[in-house]
This record gives C-alpha cells, structure tokens and sequence, in this order.
C-alpha cells in the first residue's frame, strides 16, 4: 500500500490529533478496517457555510478518487448521496482551533472548501493542496492563499502516485512557519513541480 501524508503524520509524536475525512462510502469502508490513530468522519467537506446534502460523483474503478463536481476529467459518473459539513465546524466540534498540516484533495472543489473557512478563528500552519482540477489551476489557487496571508512554499509533483495517477500540489505555509525555516528549508522556498513530498521537520512549540 502506498504511503500517504497522512501515514507519515499518524506516526509522528508531535502530532497530537489526526483526522482523516472519506465521503466516498467505498473508501470509507476500507479506512475502517485499517485500524488508523485517528478520528475518521464518513462525511464531505461542504462548499458552502452551512452543512448540507450533496450528490458525490465516483470513478467506478478507483476508490480514491471522487468529488462533487461529475466530471470526465477523472471519470466521475456514478452518484450517491453524502452528508457535506463545512471544515470549521468539525474542528471547532473537536475543539481545534490550530491544525499544523492540512491535506485537500476533494477534486476540483479546493477552493470551494477553502472559501468556507474562517481562517480569523483556525490557524493553519502548513496546507497542501493539489490543484490539479482548481478552476483558475495553480495561479488561482496562489493568489486566493495569498489573499489570506500564506505564503507560498513550493509544488510538488509526485509521479509515483497510486494507480499511475500524477499527483500535482501546492504548499503554503503560515508566516510563523515561515519565520522558523531552516536554511535548507528556506532554499526550497518559491521552487516549482518538486518530485515527492518532504514534509518540514518542524517541532511543536
């Protein structure tokens, strides 16, 4: 099975809370039974404020990938119906109002999700974002992180991603992570499509 982020924060002592979200009821029944360190919510990550139930379209062949926008882009055809809540309102629910790595990846609707969160009341240190399907693609998702006061790190482009598939995303981080940067780290600062992730070595304060 290949090693996601996730997998590399759940072992990871410095990260209190992991909280991993599959709308997409076959890959939800896998995640269950993989006995992760984490809380797991069979739920959508809403594109409006308030929660809501959405129509979410699958590829009838890999689990992995779905969204709530149908499209051939990634072969997204088949419907079901999930329950969608904004992400502030599950991390407010857990009592979380500082998260230190954030991952989306819900197809296209990236910015959808972003527009919901009211970064005023939860401090995102580190998010990376794939905007492979963000209308506006990678410029537009820049400029909207920017727009909220992040600072862009780098891309990365992981060719050996599952089933052959290209993942391509965009790492922005809080300027209290930027402050703290190694040299190393400070390097790698503005570079574009970077092969594999390497996630910062950051201590919790």
């Amino acid at each position: 099975m290949r090693k996601t982020l996730s997998h590399f924060l759940e072992g990871c002592l410095i990260f209190c809370c992991l909280f991993l979200i599959k709308a997409d009821p076959r890959a939800w029944k896998k995640l269950k039974s993989l006995g992760r360190r984490a809380w797991l919510a069979n739920a959508c990550l809403s594109i409006t404020p308030s929660p809501s139930n959405e129509t979410l379209f699958l590829n009838p062949k890999l689990q992995s990938v779905s969204g709530l926008t149908e499209s051939v882009a990634y072969n997204a055809n088949i419907q079901v119906k999930v329950q969608c809540f904004p992400l502030h309102m599950i991390l407010l629910a857990l009592n979380v109002t500082t998260v230190d790595v954030f991952s989306l990846d819900v197809e296209g609707n990236e910015l959808g999700v972003l527009r919901t969160i009211p970064f005023d009341l939860i401090t995102f240190k580190v998010l990376v974002i794939e905007y492979q399907f963000v209308e506006g693609g990678k410029k537009g998702l820049r400029e909207f992180m920017e727009r909220k006061g992040f600072i862009f790190y780098r891309t990365v482009v992981d060719q050996k991603a599952s089933n052959h598939a290209c993942a391509i995303d965009s790492i922005f981080i809080h300027p209290s992570v930027a402050a703290g940067l190694t040299k190393t780290e400070s390097k790698m600062m503005g570079h574009e499509d970077i092969e594999q992730f390497v996630p910062l070595q950051r201590q919790r304060n």
